[in-house]
C-alpha cells in the first residue's frame, strides 16, 4: 500500500494459525478460512453446493452479502466492510481479512 492511501481498515492475519472464522447462514458448521484463500475454495472444499463457473468475478453466479467482517476482493477490486447495506461481493475473488458472516444469494446455491 503507498504512503498516505488508506482503505478504511488494514489488511490483518488470523489471530492464530487456524485462520479467520467464516459462518454462512443456513449452515450449520463454522468454516475456516486461511489467509489468502479465496472464499469459493473455502466453501466448496467444505462440500458446499456453491455454484461457480468464471472464478474471476465476471459471471457473478457465486455472489454472497457480507454481513460481518471484512474482506478484500480481486475483482471488481474493492477492500469492503460489513454495512447495515450488507454489500455483495463475489466469492470466487474475496479473501477474508476478518471472521466473516455470509448470506449467499439464492442464485449461488447449486440445487
Amino acid at each position: 500500500m503507498r504512503s498516505g492511501m488508506s482503505w478504511g481498515f488494514s489488511l490483518m492475519t488470523p489471530d492464530t494459525a487456524a485462520g479467520w472464522q467464516l459462518r454462512v447462514l443456513g449452515v450449520e458448521q463454522t468454516l475456516v478460512a486461511a489467509a489468502g484463500q479465496p472464499l469459493l475454495a473455502v466453501l466448496t472444499d467444505a462440500g458446499l453446493p456453491v455454484r461457480h463457473a468464471c472464478r474471476n468475478g465476471v459471471c457473478e453466479i457465486c455472489e454472497a452479502r457480507l454481513l460481518h467482517g471484512k474482506v478484500v476482493q480481486g475483482w471488481p477490486q474493492a477492500r469492503l466492510e460489513a454495512t447495515e447495506e450488507a454489500p455483495l461481493i463475489r466469492l470466487c475473488t474475496a479473501q477474508a481479512v476478518s471472521d466473516l458472516e455470509l448470506e449467499l444469494m439464492p442464485w449461488a446455491w447449486r440445487r
